[in-house]
């Protein structure tokens, strides 16, 4: 969906993460359920550079995704239900399928003013990275608001701290300053994490 005349057009995308995914690569040698917990590392493994067999979005969605991206917009928020820039944790995320996530980061570098939005992690993060387009990648994780896990994964471009408690995500777009701001909120609704992006920064 695209709000807004130019100058302040924002594009929302919703990327279907499950609908013709690929089978996840399990890691042979994972723990029991409860090590697993206290260790916070998952039952899977990303699939080798070499697998570009195994997909997160079928063929028709990256087809539809590369017209959407070449739709003229101002800020693109792309949301993915599992994290997209985080590292590998062991549970689901883009990193999974390193083919894939460098197939996406790809399509929004070249599009330009994309921040990603995403849950799934029951908590709370902003995460940066700074080397995979020709602009700087952002994405605000939040999740979710019924329950949450008292473990942070390994994530080494989280710029926030890492909110383990019950909370909900807001983005504020201003357009006159021509800035994004990404926050966390817990469910008193106090601020817990903020992060400012100027728009000229997306581009």
């Amino acid at each position: 969906h695209t709000f807004g005349p130019a100058g302040s057009r924002l594009q929302i995308i919703l990327l279907d993460t499950r609908y013709d995914r690929g089978p996840l690569l399990r890691n042979r040698n994972a723990a029991s359920f409860i090590s697993r917990v206290a260790t916070n590392r998952g039952p899977y493994v990303p699939h080798r550079p070499s697998d570009t067999g195994v997909r997160m979005l079928g063929e028709d969605q990256w087809a539809w995704l590369a017209a959407r991206l070449a739709e003229p917009a101002d800020l693109r928020l792309v949301v993915s239900s599992i994290q997209v820039l985080t590292t590998p944790t062991g549970w689901e995320s883009w990193a999974n399928m390193p083919v894939q996530r460098l197939r996406l980061l790809d399509l929004v570098g070249s599009a330009g003013r994309v921040v990603f939005l995403s849950g799934d992690i029951h908590g709370a993060e902003i995460s940066r990275v700074d080397h995979a387009a020709p602009y700087p990648l952002w994405e605000l994780t939040a999740s979710g608001l019924t329950e949450s896990w008292p473990f942070a994964g390994a994530n080494e471009h989280r710029v926030s701290q890492a909110w383990r408690r019950r909370n909900f995500g807001w983005v504020d777009i201003d357009w006159a300053a021509r800035t994004v701001t990404l926050r966390a909120f817990n469910l008193a609704g106090t601020e817990v994490m903020a992060q400012t992006i100027p728009l000229a920064g997306l581009a």
